[in-house]
């Protein structure tokens, strides 16, 4: 099933008419736990194996040239999903059918949403930051950086977030900040927080793992490929990024190169309670039971995806 929502957004002037195709996918039976932006693109899928069918596309732009149209990150938590992207962006779902658009007052890139202990954290451009109790209501706080933020998640009692020249700032409460030592000015893309650890994903390969969120330590991938998504399911930690690259690991210290095959860069990866899925450039869907073993399972419209989160029965992909 595809559904269509056109949505005027004004903000500071600006006026940005977003069209969001939202894509039901046809699902296979199964069951698990885990999992990670619409403007204009936003797929849904049922929780369970995931399969491409009435698929339709939205505006297809090139891999980052997002003009301001993009969805770049999505988050479940409260029973609703919360999605953020350029000119300050927050789209809102309970489904991850029917969405609700509103911007921000500050028209900076929202580039990462997490959320923990009730709030909702959005982060982006000049090292923004807003909480929200419910994803609709949305207050600044000062992060104390200026750096670009581009992603943020929970666990450990703490929100952390990641960005540019290694940047790393924690928080308790979502609205005070403090930074942490990264050990790199390497551009760091995302963070991801599941058993027990928080893994940090970036530039020239870099891999950094803490338990705590302010000591972090160095990884060897054994690559210099841009990465930009990790995830973690059934003992395996797999890690995507650019020229199909993907690395897995038992530990996230020790890790194993290989490539999805695609030829294309992938942009985030989940796990659909069967398989990890990996989403990316030209709407590209991988899919793999392993981490290793990756298969084609279609293209969701001819567009980017820059995201995937996890609900209780829907799994969503946003994007251009």
């Amino acid at each position: 099933m595809t559904r269509s929502i056109s949505s005027e957004i004004r903000n500071a002037g600006k006026s940005l008419v977003a069209v969001t195709t939202i894509v039901a996918i046809a699902l296979l039976p199964g069951c698990g736990g885990g999992g990670g932006s619409s403007a204009v693109t936003a797929v849904s899928s049922s929780q369970g194996a995931t399969t491409t069918a009435g698929v339709t596309s939205a505006k297809a732009l090139a891999l980052f040239a997002k003009s301001g149209s993009a969805l770049n990150a999505v988050t479940f938590g409260n029973g609703s999903y919360v999605a953020v992207g350029d000119l300050g962006n927050i789209a809102t779902s309970p489904d991850g059918v029917t969405w609700t658009v509103s911007a921000l007052e500050s028209d900076d890139a929202q580039l990462g949403v997490g959320f923990g202990n009730g709030t909702f954290v959005a982060v982006g451009a000049n090292g923004t930051v807003h909480t929200s109790p419910n994803g609709s209501a949305w207050s600044a706080a000062d992060s104390g950086s200026s750096e670009y933020l581009n992603s943020v998640a929970y666990g450990s009692g703490l929100f952390v977030a990641v960005g540019a020249d290694g940047t790393i700032l924690t928080s308790a409460n979502g609205t005070s900040w403090s930074a942490a030592n990264s050990g790199t000015t390497n551009c760091l893309c995302n963070i991801s927080f599941s058993n027990n650890k928080f893994v940090v994903v970036g530039e020239s390969g870099t891999i950094l793992t803490s338990s705590d969120g302010t000591v972090w330590t160095a990884s060897n991938s054994g690559s210099d490929e841009w990465l930009f998504a990790s995830t973690y399911d059934h003992g395996i930690y797999v890690a995507v990024g650019a020229d199909s690259s993907v690395f897995t690991s038992s530990d996230a210290v020790n890790w194993k190169v290989g490539s999805t095959g695609s030829g294309l860069t992938m942009m985030s990866v989940s796990f659909d309670g069967v398989s990890f899925v990996a989403v990316g450039e030209g709407g590209a869907m991988m899919k793999s039971t392993d981490g290793n073993s990756w298969v084609n399972s279609g293209v969701v419209g001819t567009d980017s995806l820059y995201g995937m989160a996890r609900g209780a029965n829907e799994m969503v992909a946003i994007g251009i």
